[in-house]
């Protein structure tokens, strides 16, 4: 999984530039705009991805299969169902918000329900401990995504939408050939509702967490042009890149973890383990972001020369990356413990200074760079709550075990 991961960054890395640089930072920065319309709707599922995710191996720890495969089962029908409200809201907004380019939009709607099928199966895999079936998907990606890149020369962002559409499609197709759990249908209001109360508050943790991870670019579609948005857009794909070697570590330790928790409710032997990733995650991070402290000038001059104006700012939002990667073998700590709603309130407060940093900074014309700065400061702020609070709350999970003594022993 580790290997695939690698890869794949790599890989995403080149295609990512090579992108930017076929669209140029006018064409970029309004592919940028597009994509928060799936950055925000993959959310749309109401918990039913996340709580697959931790049901499979929580009822495993619990020995309770068949509850795991009705709670599944509700999942593909909570999912359907939502996907037509998704549909609906995205086609509001292609027509209003986005109203000179509907036609992305309504792609990037359509695109967005994929992917939500996408990370179901993922869930799915990952929740069954079927790591080189997700890691294989992982790496297809990378590769694939490559591949296509031409589709994109020849149409623009139209080859861009087409180009999302094929890779969506055949990871679909990988996904599904080798998930365990069968894809089966279950409409019953009871299950949606155990779901929606198991999956809601780990869902709005991802959904304040997007806003956070975006919210530099929300902030530019709202108070700046495209050109901006894609000069911005180094910063972006740095900050993408960055955070898939903290995502996948989490991703692959969290079913392990909340199977434990299952098990046995204790939560010392998990807190200490979370402490040795975070180091982990944050060394690589550092090493990383310093790396691309120094070879980023002469790299986007080379390569990409449109978009040296946001060299300065990819440079400033670095220390806020490494922020931000180390937070999440946290927030994964505190999921684990049950402990969603708290986590929820520091998203909360950290984004609602995070976002009052970078108004200011573009009121006040500090461009970008300013941007950027306020970013990282909020970042820094975000992983400091939030470590201090699960330091804490580990004494006082969510009694879910059904033997042991949660808490500190």
């Amino acid at each position: 999984m580790a290997a695939a991961n690698a890869s794949t960054v790599a890989l995403n890395l080149v295609q990512g530039f090579l992108f930017a640089r076929i669209l140029g930072p006018e064409d970029y920065g309004v592919w940028l705009g597009l994509l928060l319309l799936f950055q925000y709707g993959q959310y749309s599922y109401l918990g039913a991805t996340t709580s697959v995710l931790r049901q499979i191996p929580l009822q495993r720890g619990r020995r309770d299969e068949a509850r795991a495969r009705r709670l599944t089962a509700a999942a593909h029908g909570l999912v359907l169902t939502t996907n037509v409200g998704w549909v609906l809201l995205g086609a509001a907004l292609a027509f209003t918000v986005y109203g000179d380019v509907w036609f992305g939009a309504l792609a990037l709607v359509g695109l967005t329900v994929l992917e939500i099928w996408l990370q179901q199966g993922q869930a799915e895999l990952k929740g069954s401990q079927r790591f080189h079936a997700a890691a294989g998907v992982i790496a297809t990606r990378g590769v694939v995504n490559l591949i296509l890149l031409p589709l994109v020369v020849w149409l623009g962002l139209e080859g861009a939408y087409l180009r999302w559409f094929v890779l969506a499609t055949l990871l679909l197709v990988l996904t599904w050939r080798f998930d365990p759990v069968p894809l089966r249908w279950r409409f019953d209001r009871a299950d949606f509702a155990a779901l929606i109360r198991d999956g809601g508050p780990i869902l709005m943790v991802g959904v304040v967490f997007a806003f956070q991870v975006h919210c530099d670019r929300t902030l530019l579609l709202l108070m700046a042009d495209d050109v901006a948005m894609g000069h911005y857009g180094i910063a972006a794909i740095l900050m993408t890149v960055m955070m898939a070697v903290p995502a996948a570590v989490g991703q692959t330790s969290y079913p392990g973890m909340v199977e434990e928790f299952g098990r046995t409710g204790r939560t010392d032997g998990l807190w200490r383990a979370t402490l040795r990733r975070t180091a982990r995650v944050g060394g690589v991070a550092v090493f990383a972001a310093g790396c691309a402290w120094v070879l980023l000038p002469p790299f986007v001059r080379w390569v990409l020369p449109d978009f040296a104006p946001g060299i300065d700012a990819a440079r400033f939002v670095l220390p806020g990356t490494v922020f931000l990667a180390s937070s999440v073998p946290v927030s994964y700590f505190v999921q684990t413990i049950g402990r969603q709603g708290l986590h929820v309130a520091v998203n909360l407060v950290a984004l609602t200074g995070q976002a009052g940093l970078g108004v200011i900074a573009l009121q006040r014309g500090t461009g970008i760079e300013g941007l950027a700065v306020a970013m990282s400061i909020g970042f820094a702020v975000y992983l400091a709550l939030l470590t201090a609070t699960a330091s804490r709350a580990r004494f006082a999970p969510r009694r879910e075990a059904p033997v042991g003594e949660p808490g500190r022993t």
